[in-house]
């Protein structure tokens, strides 16, 4: 038993023949033993439901019903096929069945018999109005009726499992005509919605439709008769292609209407060819649009006959080309959204002629793109309630903006929300304290964002930083060095002059500060500068050795820099040579320094302190001064090199393998 349409025509041909004869009593002959055995009218209904609107479709599609409406032209025969017999039939059998009465008495816990009617009490009659719902759908939405298409469901709720959905195939095709009548009314969020809902039910019951056994049971049990192995996979391989198409309008609909969907829907599109088919409608490709629709849309009908004179040459696709150029305008008009978007995210006010002149575009059709974008943002979103038209007015933008003069002024809508509903206060901990580096990003042309870095970020890093005991069995229980921080000055190219003075005194005050740039998203200025200082921050982090506020070593630092300065005293005189700094040179960089470059490093050492150099050389508060001013000068690297290459780890303890060698085994043969 088949519950899914066959979209190629070949496959429908190997279960099911038309016969040529167009009236509907021809028809009704092909169904001599259907509801002989009510029990199984829930199976069967969509079958016969589904196979009266494909017959009608493929009558009119290969022209062979136009043909014999030829011959009987001049005839009077009230039972000759059109879309209004078909529709007449469809509604008269949901009107028939009281199918809407006994649905609305459903939601409300009432007892469906009492408004069910004579017939509508009876399995066969409720089963046939309720699929006829399901062909009503079907039937609009190949007219392009998308509303009506909504409309005949408004009393069954697809978020909730009932009859349709004891048949899987029945369920899928349901969803992808709602889906795709949510995508043509420009309903985005609520095409998204419905199409992830039931691709992930695909992806959960996948493994069933694939096991050959189920299928032969199901079959049998269904119709009472023996199903081909050829039956099966024409079924399995019917699911796969409309579960194809829903992909490919998922896509279409987040490259028009961006949202976060299920990581595992969103896992299948970074693969090919999704991933290369989004990125290039996000380009602007049309004909990729075209591409996709032409692929996922279902088989158009047109209501009305071609002239019987003299039809189109190209009449069977005249309904598929109209409802494409519907689409396709809507495709243009929304071309330059995703880059106003981009602009509008970065940016909390602008002049108008500056935006314009970013876009390369006339100031007059910038402000009308603005009202474009305002507009198209604007959706009816489902939110509760049985039927699928009901719903809000919402924005899909996390942007807002109004045009004062000259200037645009924006705000972010969504920044309370998003951070509530996609990270809670715990899953900011956990990221924390897994992070090496910590950038905090502000606003050079907004005071706010800049305060809110002192008053809530910051304060918040420091309670989130983590404590343990030292390494090596020390226990002070020293508070580990806090994860780094840089400080990222962003929109730096709305300034003339950087703003580097109210800076600062924050980064006095806050030692896990490491530094600030000021970059440009826009124009990439100082981009990867700022990744640079990230990564030095983790790789040569300031906090372990130098205290900022008081501008002077941590003890521990020095207390390090004292025993490495021992060791390199070989002669013990309380002073580095120029022999001995040349071996200090030699084991930590791998060369030596010539007589002048020792004797630059002695002036500098004189002109800043009064004992750093003695009579026989380099002495101790040299030494540390000269790593002072390494780390003010910003070469962290240079102190970290020597502090390793003396066994040190990142918290300035003695590591184990220092400490412990392994010991190398040898034989010695006599």
């Amino acid at each position: 038993m088949y519950t899914e349409e066959y979209e190629d025509y070949e496959y429908e041909a190997e279960v099911y023949e038309p016969t040529g004869d167009p009236r509907l009593d021809a028809e009704n002959e092909r169904y001599p033993g259907y509801g002989s055995a009510p029990q199984y009218a829930q199976y069967t209904m969509p079958d016969v439901i589904k196979k009266f609107i494909i017959y009608f479709r493929e009558m009119v599609n290969s022209g062979k019903l136009y043909e014999i409406q030829n011959v009987y032209e001049n005839t009077v025969n009230p039972t000759l096929w059109n879309i209004h017999s078909v529709l007449n039939v469809l509604y008269s059998l949901v009107d028939k069945s009281n199918i809407n009465q006994q649905l609305e008495a459903y939601a409300k816990g009432e007892d469906p018999d009492t408004v069910a009617g004579e017939f509508g009490r009876r399995p066969l009659y409720k089963m046939l109005g309720y699929f006829s719902l399901v062909g009503l759908l079907r039937l609009h939405s190949l007219l392009g009726d998308f509303y009506q298409a909504v409309k005949v469901l408004e009393n069954m709720e697809l978020n909730k499992k009932t009859l349709y959905s004891r048949v899987p195939a029945c369920q899928i095709s349901t969803y992808y005509y709602v889906g795709f009548a949510y995508l043509m009314m420009r309903r985005y969020a609520d095409a998204i919605r419905t199409f992830s809902h039931i691709l992930l039910y695909v992806q959960r019951t996948k493994p069933l439709y694939q096991a050959k056994t189920y299928q032969n049971d199901q079959a049998c049990r269904f119709s009472g008769r023996k199903v081909n192995q050829t039956f099966i996979s024409i079924l399995y391989t019917q699911i796969n292609k409309q579960t194809e198409k829903m992909y490919v309008l998922l896509s279409v609909s987040l490259v028009l209407h961006p949202q976060r969907i299920d990581e595992s829907l969103q896992a299948i599109l970074r693969e090919k060819p999704h991933a290369e088919r989004i990125m290039r409608m996000q380009k602007g490709e049309l004909q990729e649009f075209e591409n996709a629709f032409a692929f996922a849309s279902p088989k158009f009908l047109s209501p009305v006959p071609p002239p019987v004179d003299a039809p189109p040459a190209d009449h069977r696709r005249e309904p598929f080309q109209q409802l494409a150029k519907v689409f396709m305008d809507e495709v243009q008009q929304q071309l330059t959204l995703p880059t106003i978007r981009s602009y509008l995210r970065l940016y909390t006010t602008m002049p108008v002629a500056k935006m314009a002149a970013f876009l390369e575009m006339p100031e007059t059709d910038f402000r009308t793109h603005l009202l474009c974008f305002k507009h198209k943002m604007k959706n009816v979103v489902w939110t509760k309630g049985t039927s699928g038209l009901d719903g809000e007015l919402q924005s899909g933008s996390e942007v807002d903006f109004y045009i004062d003069g000259g200037m645009i002024h924006i705000a972010d809508t969504k920044v309370a929300r998003r951070y509530e509903s996609e990270q809670t206060e715990q899953d900011l901990a956990r990221e924390v304290q897994r992070a090496d580096v910590v950038c905090l990003v502000y606003a050079v042309d907004d005071n706010h964002s800049l305060q809110q870095i002192t008053e809530r970020w910051l304060p918040l890093l420091q309670s989130l930083r983590p404590t343990s005991k030292e390494e090596g069995g020390s226990q002070s229980g020293e508070v580990v060095s806090a994860v780094p921080i840089i400080l990222v000055g962003n929109k730096s190219d709305l300034l003339e002059q950087g703003n580097m003075e109210s800076v600062l005194p924050i980064m006095n005050h806050y030692a896990e500060i490491e530094t600030c740039v000021e970059c440009s998203a826009r124009t990439l200025r100082n981009i990867s500068e700022m990744f640079y200082y990230a990564q030095k921050a983790v790789l040569h982090p300031t906090a372990p050795l130098y205290i900022a506020e008081d501008r002077e070593l941590t003890e521990k630092c020095k207390k390090a820099l004292r025993r490495i300065f021992a060791i390199c005293d070989r002669d013990g005189d309380g002073s580095l040579s120029d022999t001995e700094l040349n071996a200090f040179q030699q084991r930590c960089f791998g060369t030596s320094l010539q007589n002048r470059a020792l004797e630059d490093v002695r002036n500098v050492v004189r002109r800043h302190t009064n004992d750093g150099v003695g009579s026989n050389g380099l002495t101790l508060s040299g030494f540390l001064f000269l790593h002072r001013l390494f780390i003010q000068r910003g070469r962290h690297e240079t102190t970290w090199t020597v502090l390793r290459k003396f066994g040190y780890d990142d918290n300035l303890n003695l590591s184990r393998d220092y400490l412990h060698p392994p010991c190398v085994r040898f034989t010695v043969f006599v």
